[in-house]
């Protein structure tokens, strides 16, 4: 009998299928893969240039300059050199633009901008510089959630500088708990290191001052695009109102904190009521108000332990009245 002849002597046939098969999977994974991203980034691009002509057809006009789409494997990336945009009234001219949306998470897409921005509307030019600008946008069947964080703001209008501020932040965020015809949207503004020349003039000194801010803005969801005068104007015309639920404003030694209602007049100026406490507040009423009320603002306005006065805060016909001192007419129609 030769070695061979029993089955257990016989030598095994080793399958090269294991081997291979990992890889083999691996590349049509990858192949697959590629297929699917390329298809998702037409679509996206498709849906982008859709987009465009609708805007385009209601005489919005959006030009991505140098439009290069990437990001493989994982995002869908958009970058143009410079954006512009012009519409009724309105041209806007800003530098670049860098999108990046997961592709396994299309509802959030993350931008970085880079300056300036500038401004033409109505006569009026203003431009928007900053060191570094990121947004973070939800889509969710329109717009869902919106944040906007900027390092060294700069506004000017007309040339002239009129707000700087070391850091700003906005976040937007439709709020559910309100009817859906009031088109809500629930908002936080902060502003930190910030300097406004007309407020030094006001408060009688420069000092950088703080601005935090929350609360719900009714009737802002689906305003349609347009110059800013234009979109405020609708929106006071709709009866939007901001529902303040926290502010705070701080400069040198004054500071207040309030909450309440406030809208837009038909002269356009703020208007509404505020309970507020108040430090330090009146050296800027004395700044506001003539010869005897200015003394009685300070027996009022002021505790002498230091701590905040409390009193109702009303904006009226361009009036301001903080207690029972009223001023003249002070504030300004804001377009």
């Amino acid at each position: 009998m030769s070695q061979y002849e029993t089955p257990e002597a016989r030598p095994q046939v080793v399958s090269r299928l294991g081997l291979y098969l990992p890889t083999l999977l691996f590349v049509s994974l990858a192949l697959a893969w590629s297929a699917f991203w390329f298809y998702a980034t037409n679509k996206a691009d498709e849906r982008l240039m859709q987009w465009l002509q609708a805007e385009k057809a209601i005489g919005h006009s959006i030009e991505c300059i140098g439009k290069d789409l990437g990001g493989f494997p994982f995002r869908i990336e958009l970058t143009c050199a410079s954006l512009k945009y012009a519409g009724p009234n309105v041209r806007v001219d800003m530098g670049a633009l860098h999108t990046a949306t997961q592709i396994y998470s299309p509802k959030i897409t993350i931008m970085d901008v880079t300056g300036p921005l500038l401004i033409e509307s109505a006569g009026v030019s203003a431009s928007l510089e900053w060191k570094d600008m990121r947004l973070s946008l939800r889509l969710n069947q329109g717009l869902e959630r919106l944040s906007i964080s900027v390092s060294e703001l700069k506004i000017a209008s007309n040339t002239e500088e009129a707000l700087f501020a070391k850091s700003a932040e906005l976040h937007l965020r439709t709020d559910t708990n309100q009817p859906t015809e009031e088109r809500a949207a629930d908002f936080v503004l902060r502003l930190t290191g910030a300097k406004v020349a007309a407020l030094d003039s006001i408060f009688g000194n420069n000092d950088p001052g703080a601005l935090d801010i929350s609360g719900v803005a009714t009737k802002i969801l689906g305003l349609p695009a347009g110059p800013w005068q234009t979109m405020v104007e609708n929106w006071r015309n709709d009866n939007g109102r901001v529902l303040l639920e926290s502010g705070s404003i701080a400069k040198g030694n004054f500071s207040l904190e309030g909450k309440g209602v406030l809208d837009i007049d038909p002269g356009h100026r703020i208007r509404g009521e505020l309970a507020v406490a108040a430090k330090g507040i009146a050296p800027l009423v004395a700044r506001l108000v003539p010869g005897n009320v200015a003394l009685l603002a300070g027996a009022i306005l002021e505790h002498k332990d230091g701590t905040p006065v409390k009193l109702p805060l009303r904006l009226q016909e361009g009036r301001m009245s903080l207690g029972p001192i009223r001023t003249g007419p002070i504030l300004i129609p804001l377009y």
